[in-house]
C-alpha cells in the first residue's frame, strides 16, 4: 500500500523550503508586493491538499500581477 500522507509531507517540506528562499530574496530586495502574496500561505503548517492549492493559487495571482 502506498503512503500518500508521507509523499504529501515531503512535497510540503520542499514547498516550504522554496518559499523560505523566496521570502529571503524578496526581503533583501524589499519587494513588498511579492511578499504580500507569499505571507498568507507560507509557511504551510498543515499538509492538506487545500494548503497546497492556496500556495499554488497565490503564485498564480503573483505571476499575473507582476
Amino acid at each position: 500500500m502506498y503512503d500518500f500522507s508521507s509523499e504529501r509531507e515531503n512535497i510540503v517540506e520542499r514547498a516550504n523550503s522554496h518559499c523560505l528562499r523566496l521570502f529571503d530574496a524578496w526581503c533583501d530586495k524589499r519587494n513588498i508586493t511579492a511578499l504580500a502574496f507569499l505571507m498568507p500561505c507560507s509557511p504551510m503548517i498543515d499538509t492538506t491538499p487545500g494548503a497546497l492549492r492556496r500556495l499554488g493559487g497565490s503564485g498564480g495571482r503573483r505571476s499575473r500581477s507582476g
